[in-house]
This record gives structure tokens, sequence and C-alpha cells, in this order.
């Protein structure tokens, strides 16, 4: 099962460069759906902290696992990132967005 360790640690990379590249250099646009006109300054600033925190902690938690964990835990922990970003999607687009 060493694909599904490869994978998650590719997965892991390309989120926190994600987060790198949300937080430090703003480029919103990497965000799918980012309209700029519902959102208020203040709450874009939150927006980028909530999302880049978050993929820098699910991309280290999907490079760290593959070492120290079996390779089941390594599932566990992908689908685990996936329902993190849902659920931050959802409060995203509930709390954030301008109505």
């Amino acid at each position: 099962m060493i694909q599904i360790e490869i994978i998650s640690v590719l997965i892991g990379i390309i989120l926190i460069v994600i987060a790198f590249l949300l937080a430090v250099k703003k480029k919103l646009h990497l965000l799918r759906g980012y309209n700029h006109q519902r959102m208020s300054q203040r709450n874009k600033q939150k927006l980028i902290d909530i999302v880049s925190s978050s993929n820098l902690m699910c991309g280290t938690i999907l490079i760290l696992v593959p070492f120290m964990l079996p390779w089941w835990w390594t599932v566990n922990t992908i689908h685990f990132v996936i329902i993190a970003n849902l659920v931050i999607l959802i409060y995203v687009n509930k709390t954030l967005v301008d109505k």
C-alpha cells in the first residue's frame, strides 16, 4: 500500500503550497468560486486565515501520518481531510459571504 502513502504526501505538499500562496501571496483566485464582490474586506482576511490555516494543518497531517502510522491510518486521514474541507466550505458560505 505504498501508493496511498505517496498520494497522501503529494496531496499534503499541494495543500501546504496552497496555504502559502493564500496566506503570504494573497492569491485568492485559487479558491474556486471566489467572488470578491460578495465579501467585505474584513471577511476576506478571515477567509484567508481560515482556509490557509486549515490547509496548512491538513497538509502537515497528510505528510506526517504515512511515516508514523500504518497505511490504513493514511486512508482514514485522507477521509478526515475531505470532511474538514467540506465543513470549512459550509462555514464560509454560511457566515462570511454577504447575501
